[in-house]
């Protein structure tokens, strides 16, 4: 195991079993935390004790990651939500603040403290990942020949699992996550004692079984954001290889997936599931807002025009926990249904915004800014780059339609790829922080 230090808070380095102990905790959260949650609960504590206990043993050392920081403000920033819905709107205040649901992200910083030590156990990470999304698929879905029967008959799949943009998530994030793997294993010749053929073999027949599986999904949203990473990492992967101009490699780029965008939109069922909205979004060209149809597409457009009111109203601190249910409970446009079957307002950023105001959103962005910026610097390698801007974008397009930054499920996400992420930056870089 390098000995080279890249945090400043860390157990005694002679202590190598608790280290390898924490490791294999990661990657027990990695691969049980959605498929088996109550084993992925325990692994997560113990990973949370464990980094407690060694930045006790080292708190005379003060960290330089700067996200630690947004950390803290994560935990302050619910409270005070909570506080200023006390004056607003009492009525509607739970008896204590949710001060968790930001600093749910943060987890993070408590896995990429252990796994950034050594290539070799972020690249565990990596895979147990992406064992741990088909490990969902398979302990949800009920009966797995019968999902993807369904499935290649045209019929919509969510195995089970929260509704069908939940897996389609973890199932793209998991392509990438698998694509930038072999960005680095393609120039590698073993690891873990295999060759780099049965590397790509598994790595192709792993993506091949998520893309079938995220096509019988059925989500619009995360076809759209995978198409747009996939270009974005390509175009990474391009330009930093064979030094052509980023502006140009780029355009090149939005052209080559725009066209191989179109040429999928032709598969019958892909096809079939945009067509469906075709109503909505001429109305929407048209500004005819009035007359769009409570559709999926048409009922996210009204539930984001409900919201612009009040975020107006509360722009700073939102409204606390239950904000957005209080859009939906009191509008006067939305049909029974809606407000009966909806809970949150299928928007990431405006739900955040909605329940924790413009202070809420920006922990957020800054974080994701704070990953973009160092992963995809020159001073880090072809795969934190790749990963990063695949990621990031990924990540980016799926909450404009579903708000993954309040569910368990866009937090295991984040948590997980943002962990690979900022450990690359501290194992290639050797930057000192935490």
């Amino acid at each position: 195991m390098k000995r080279n230090i890249a945090w400043s808070v860390q157990l005694s380095q002679n202590n190598r079993a608790v280290v390898v102990f924490m490791i294999a905790c990661c990657v027990g959260y990695a691969l049980f935390k959605t498929s088996y949650r109550w084993v992925g609960d325990i692994f997560q504590t113990l990973v949370i004790l464990g980094t407690l206990v060694s930045i006790y043993i080292n708190r005379r050392k003060a960290t330089k990651e700067p996200l630690v920081w947004l950390m803290v403000l994560a935990v302050i920033t619910p409270f005070f939500s909570w506080f200023n819905a006390l004056f607003e709107h009492p009525s509607i205040v739970s008896s204590t603040p949710d001060l968790g649901a930001i600093f749910n992200f943060y987890f993070f910083l408590f896995v990429a403290y252990w796994i950034r030590h050594d290539k070799v156990y972020i690249n565990s990470f990596m895979i147990a990942f992406c064992l741990g999304v088909l490990l969902t698929m398979y302990s949800y879905a009920p009966d797995m020949v019968n999902e993807i029967t369904r499935g290649l008959n045209g019929q919509r799949v969510d195995f089970s699992y929260v509704n069908a943009n939940h897996p389609a998530a973890l199932l793209g994030a998991a392509v990438i996550v698998a694509i930038s793997f072999w960005v680095k294993q393609r120039n590698s010749s073993a690891f873990f004692g295999a060759t780099r053929t049965s590397i790509n073999i598994m790595l192709i027949l792993f993506t091949t079984i998520s893309l079938m599986m995220l096509v019988f999904t059925q989500s619009r949203q995360s076809w759209l954001a995978l198409v747009i990473s996939l270009g974005l990492m390509a175009w990474a992967y391009v330009y930093r290889r064979y030094a052509f101009s980023p502006a140009i490699t780029l355009f090149i780029m939005v052209v080559l997936t725009g066209f191989s965008a179109i040429i999928i939109a032709q598969i019958p069922i892909i096809n079939d599931r945009i067509m469906d909205e075709k109503d909505v979004v001429l109305a929407l060209l048209s500004l005819d807002l009035d007359n769009i149809p409570f559709s999926s597409i048409g009922i996210r457009v009204h539930l984001w025009s409900e919201s612009f009111a009040w975020i107006k109203e509360n722009p700073l601190l939102g409204l606390g926990q239950n904000g957005r249910a209080l859009v939906i409970s009191s509008s006067e446009v939305m049909p029974a249904f809606v407000k009966k079957d909806f809970t949150h307002l299928h928007n990431g950023y405006i739900d955040t915004l909605v329940n924790y105001g413009i202070v809420g959103l920006m922990i957020f962005m800054v974080s994701i800014y704070s990953l973009l910026k160092r992963g995809m610097s020159q001073s880090q390698t072809m795969r934190c780059a790749s990963l990063t801007v695949g990621f990031v974008s990924f990540f980016m397009v799926i909450n404009l339609f579903e708000s993954f930054l309040t569910f368990k499920s866009g937090e295991f996400i984040f948590n997980s790829v943002a962990a690979m992420i900022l450990s690359m930056i501290y194992n290639d870089k050797k930057e000192v922080g935490l």
